[in-house]
């Protein structure tokens, strides 16, 4: 089977930016092989990284992992009447 790679950004601009950064925090534990997830703080912007190799299921596995972390964000920007 064919190996591929898949790599996301995400960059979010709020002054929610550290807080946001601390409800992403618990999820970046325990990753399945081949995931990688990074989250930083610049100012007002949360940048965040996901990088995925592996078979069609791990590539399966980064879109799974993106719908999480919106569904997070949007949440939390929610909470604080951000959206």
């Amino acid at each position: 089977m064919k190996e591929a790679k898949v790599e996301a950004e995400l960059t979010v601009q709020t002054q929610w930016a550290p807080h946001l950064l601390e409800v992403l925090k618990p999820d970046n534990v325990d990753l399945p092989a081949g995931m990688e997830i990074s989250a930083e703080v610049k100012g007002d912007f949360l940048l965040l990284r996901v990088v995925v190799s592996g078979d069609e299921k791990a590539l399966l596995r980064c879109r799974s992992t993106l719908d999480e972390v919106l569904s997070q964000l949007s949440l939390a920007l929610k909470t604080v009447g951000q959206l």
